[in-house]
């Protein structure tokens, strides 16, 4: 029964998963319908193992016999099935894929025939009369020797498709060498001990490391395109629909039922929006009402779409109330995975003719106007037309660019108006000569060049019509300016190096946490041990030195936990600032008498104010004290000698106060004066502390309209300096 049992689990496992398998169309990718077909005979496989247990305890020879048959019969398939997946999956060269295709073939058809042989004659197993004790003949361990050596070579292909594949992909093929690994080692293992369940055990542990490591991992990715593909057609949909243009996405599924979806703009122009169509429905109606040809249009248009071309046209389609109208629809590829192929595009109704000239005259004049100019070329002669010119030009250029031979004003731009650094590549790709060569296969080219005032312009070409040999009749010529987008996007970059360079400090704030918290954690147990000895270990003296070290250590433990839980608050919106009148001299004078034990021997540590004892401000007296005390507690950690002086000034900034502090320590470089108020920034990393004190003074300040700045033109030493309301 441990038999059957083993095999129940293993039909148990494949259900769990793979469930998405027997329960969705047979759609998807070559190697994922071949995984479905190879799953499938596995839990063919797993049923007759199951069952061979239960027959062999219950001694049904016949039964018995019937199921070892079917047991062979879904190797065979199996073997089949692996080479044709495994060739459709990591696509090996041409003659091996043929190679490996052929052989399962013929391993399972010479398998097959050897089966139904052993019923005449038992050549490949038989079941001994007077024990019932399955034997095994000269044929089946030749079949298990041929699947080792198959099992074996396919390992090696995999794991030289490995080594080559780039990296996103490596770990899936990887984990095929493995599982041929596993089932090559268990087939040895199974020729000496027949009637332990090691073939079931090595395709239970393929078939887990294959859903976790390879399909789980690709649909991962999938996801992660499709958000990313869902976020920039979001994008893209509100700006078409804002001109009055309709989103249509279709799922080309093979072998199935092709899905269509329409946004609310396409479905009210076909009249469909009260009819509650499911995508399956949407796409055979918008399909059947078309007066084109069908068949051209998902043979042409939509294979060109799927391969990345930007195709359009107009067609005539059947409303459902309003009879025959045109429509103008175009579209290219969306993405592409397991599940089909998903294009997407737009459509809007053209219908009566004379709006549909004033609406492409409107588009065009209105496109126009976000163009520096925008020229319509006739390619036949080399004419132009210029529609709108709007930027400042002479009127030599004006005349250039207005009407002529489009030669002769590309050559005026690319030598007037192109910065040199980029005048070869520009004259290279706006070469018009070459133009039928370079766009056979695209409807737009673009590049982006500096002009002579150091400003970005898009330089760019757009098919309007192309003759019936595929040239192109007209072409649409424009130049615009992108400063702003390249400043958006020179932004963009900035912040995104800015933010690595924050991941990357708050990665070495966490390495450095642990020897921060424990230095001072030693010290409290180390001399709270010396103080626990017996009395007379140590002189009074020692003792006071002891409590010092212990007392010193509790406050830098005190104030590294005290940054962490400000910063956490202050990430959570939980921080607070508590409004009360405040006197001024007293909180410094509390600063200093807080910090000034911590001061190196030798060094000065004083407060002065120009203002008097009973000044009084309304504001949080204690977040004012603890910007002052991380500035004093920054000073004594870079001065050794000299002196660390606290000034209040109400002179320095007339209606504000002004803290300072000014010491004579190692300083900071000029160019480092603002980055040393971001998180996790330590200049020197062997001094103590976690980075984040003056992060935390920058924050406090922002709470309080005030500013904290390092004081550049101090040069003894480092001045930081904490402004303030004076109200």
């Amino acid at each position: 029964m441990f038999y059957s049992l083993y095999g129940i689990l293993a039909l148990v496992l494949v259900l769990v998963l793979n469930h998405d398998i027997f329960t969705t169309k047979n759609d998807g990718d070559l190697a994922t319908r071949r995984y479905r077909s190879f799953v499938k005979v596995l839990f063919f496989y797993f049923i007759t193992d199951a069952l061979w247990g239960i027959f062999d305890t219950a001694h049904l020879m016949k039964p018995l016999y019937i199921d070892t048959f079917a047991y062979h019969i879904a190797v065979a398939l199996s073997i089949v099935l692996w080479c044709n997946y495994v060739v459709a999956y990591l696509n090996p060269p041409k003659i091996i894929s043929q190679g490996l295709v052929h052989f399962g073939y013929a391993f399972s058809g010479c398998e097959i025939i050897c089966l139904v042989i052993n019923f005449f004659t038992p050549i490949f197993f038989w079941f001994d009369p007077e024990t019932g004790l399955y034997e095994t003949g000269l044929c089946r361990h030749i079949a298990l020797g041929i699947q080792i050596t198959m099992y074996a070579l396919v390992a090696i292909m995999s794991f030289i498709i490995f080594i080559k594949a780039p990296e996103r992909t490596r770990n899936r093929y990887l984990v095929i060498c493995i599982f041929c690994l596993v089932m090559t080692a268990v087939i040895v293992t199974q020729i000496w001990h027949p009637f332990l369940p090691l073939y079931t055990t090595g395709l239970i542990i393929g078939m887990c490391a294959i859903h976790v490591y390879v399909h789980e991992d690709e649909r991962q990715e999938i996801r992660q395109q499709l958000e990313n593909n869902e976020k920039i057609l979001k994008e893209n949909t509100a700006i078409i629909a804002n001109a009055g243009y309709g989103i249509w996405k279709i799922r080309m599924v093979a072998n199935g039922q092709n899905r269509m979806v329409a946004d609310e703009t396409l479905q009210k122009i076909l009249g469909v929006e009260h009819m509650n169509l499911t995508p399956e429905e949407l796409y055979t109606f918008y399909h059947e009402r078309l007066k084109e040809d069908v068949d051209n249009i998902e043979t042409d248009d939509y294979i060109s779409m799927k391969q990345g071309t930007i195709r359009s046209r107009q067609l005539k389609w059947e409303h459902p109330t309003k009879g025959d109208i045109y429509l103008h629809a175009g579209g290219t590829n969306y993405i592409s995975n397991l599940e089909g192929e998903v294009i997407s595009g737009y459509c809007t109704d053209v219908t009566e003719s004379k709006k549909k000239e004033k609406r492409s005259d409107l588009v065009i004049r209105s496109l126009a106007r976000s163009y520096q100019f925008l020229t319509y070329i006739k390619m036949s002669d080399m004419t132009y037309v210029t529609y709108n010119l709007n930027m400042e030009m002479t009127e030599e250029q004006v005349n250039k660019y207005s009407t002529g031979n489009v030669l002769d004003a590309i050559e005026f731009a690319c030598t007037q108006r192109v910065a040199p650094l980029f005048k070869e590549e520009m004259i290279k790709f706006a070469d018009i000569t070459t133009i039928n060569e370079r766009m056979a296969n695209v409807n737009v080219l673009i590049s982006q060049f500096k002009d002579m005032k150091d400003v970005w312009h898009e330089w760019s070409y757009v098919v309007a019509s192309r003759n019936e040999d595929g040239t192109i009749r007209h072409l649409i010529w424009g130049v615009r300016k992108i400063e702003d987008e390249k400043q958006a996007e020179l932004r963009r970059q900035r912040i995104l190096e800015e933010n690595i360079a924050a991941n990357k400090a708050k990665t070495m704030f966490l390495q450095n946490m642990s020897h921060e918290i424990r230095t001072p954690l030693n010290a409290l147990f180390g001399f709270a041990q010396l103080l626990g000895l017996p009395d007379g270990s140590w002189t009074d003296a020692e003792k006071e030195q002891y409590n010092t070290y212990i007392h010193n250590s509790y406050n830098m433990l005190d104030m590294l936990i005290g940054d962490i839980i400000d910063i956490a608050d202050s990430e959570h919106g939980n921080y607070r600032i508590q409004i009360s009148d405040v006197n001024v001299n007293q909180i410094c004078s509390n600063a200093v008498m807080s910090v000034e034990f911590r001061a190196p021997g030798g060094v000065n540590m004083y407060f002065t104010s120009d203002l008097p004892d009973d000044h009084v401000i309304t504001s949080d007296g204690r977040r004012i004290q603890q910007v002052i005390i991380n500035y004093l507690t920054n000073a004594c950690k870079h001065t050794t000698k000299g002196e660390i002086h606290l000034h209040c000034s109400s002179t320095e900034n007339p209606g504000k106060l002004t803290f300072s502090v000014t010491d004579t320590g190692t300083g900071v470089p000029a160019d480092k004066a603002d980055e040393i108020f971001n998180r996790f920034t330590k200049l020197n990393q062997f001094s103590q502390g976690s980075g984040l004190g003056l992060n935390i003074c920058l924050m406090i300040a922002e709470k309080l309209n005030g500013k904290v700045y390092l004081d550049k033109s101090y040069t003894d030493g480092a001045r930081f300096v904490f402004v303030i309301d004076d109200k």
